[in-house]
């Protein structure tokens, strides 16, 4: 009998250790997208840009990442995330971070996936946004701050029909990195960056209550993206953010991470009431 129980309780605490990281778990498909500690695995697109931690300007903590040297609209900074992608798989994909320059111009995420079969893919958010040298501004999401997923590229359609759910399967590489109009040699500086799978929660950074910036002045805005908008800046008016950014308050991986907490504390009981009832029996025996 003593050998049952001690079997469940070891079963129980197995479940619980595998139960708490397959849902919503927070994993950084980039590393140190902050870029406290450095430029993490960020490199240059094309070889020719030089990427570079900067602690004069930044959005949040103390330090942002700066792209000089461009030399052309997509040669900045990339990541490259076949592992990440292999691993999670299908599904819906995003990507938020803050972004400002020495010039005024905009942006686009994008992500270039190849397959096994010989043909790649572009997804993207299928419009650019708008920034400044005179403030930080959030990319990637909606007027509301919720993140919007990327999407396979097709400029024959509005971005709200294009295939969002990106294909993980038979992936050889894939690559994250920025399409930048404006000025094709300006430098720019990155900050709070996040790329994630549905099933993970992204990393919640914090924004600076006075973030540096390439001239003086200036504040963090968000510019709204108009799903209805193709390949265009928004028209939207900025808005002042001046609280902490929350990228997609509602997205699949916040409920996965709830439901992870609920299962995990689920199974943490089940666990300390069989060790209760473990010593109930020795006392009963004694």
């Amino acid at each position: 009998m003593k050998r049952i129980i001690f079997a469940i309780v070891a079963i129980l605490i197995a479940m619980s250790m595998l139960v708490l990281p397959i849902y919503g778990e927070t994993t950084e498909s980039l590393e140190d997208g902050g870029f406290e500690a450095g430029i993490g695995n960020a490199s240059s697109a094309d070889g020719q840009s030089i990427v570079s931690q900067s602690d004069s300007v930044y959005c949040g903590g103390s330090a942002s990442l700066k792209c000089t040297g461009r030399s052309n609209k997509w040669g900045a900074v990339e990541w490259n995330v076949t592992d990440y992608i292999q691993a999670k798989g299908d599904g819906n994909y995003f990507c938020t971070l803050y972004i400002t320059g020495n010039f005024s111009g905009s942006v686009r995420p994008t992500l270039h996936v190849y397959y096994a079969d010989n043909t790649d893919v572009y997804h993207n958010i299928a419009v650019m946004t708008s920034f400044t040298q005179e403030a930080w501004t959030y990319v990637g999401a909606d007027a509301e701050g919720k993140a919007l997923p990327m999407g396979v590229e097709d400029w024959s359609k509005d971005y709200a029909d294009w295939e969002k759910v990106i294909k993980g399967g038979n992936v050889t590489k894939a690559f994250l990195y920025f399409w930048i109009e404006g000025d094709d040699f300006g430098d720019v500086y990155i900050d709070n960056i996040n790329f994630w799978h549905e099933s993970d929660t992204p990393v919640e950074f914090t924004v600076s209550e006075s973030p540096k910036l390439p001239t003086a002045g200036g504040e963090v805005v968000t510019v709204p993206l108009d799903e209805d908008t193709d390949d265009t800046a928004p028209s939207n008016p900025m808005t002042t953010e001046k609280e902490t950014q929350k990228p997609a308050d509602t997205t699949p991986a916040e409920k996965g991470s709830n439901n992870g907490l609920i299962i995990g504390i689920c199974a943490a009981v089940i666990v300390v009431l069989a060790v209760v009832a473990i010593l109930i029996a020795k006392k009963k025996k004694t």
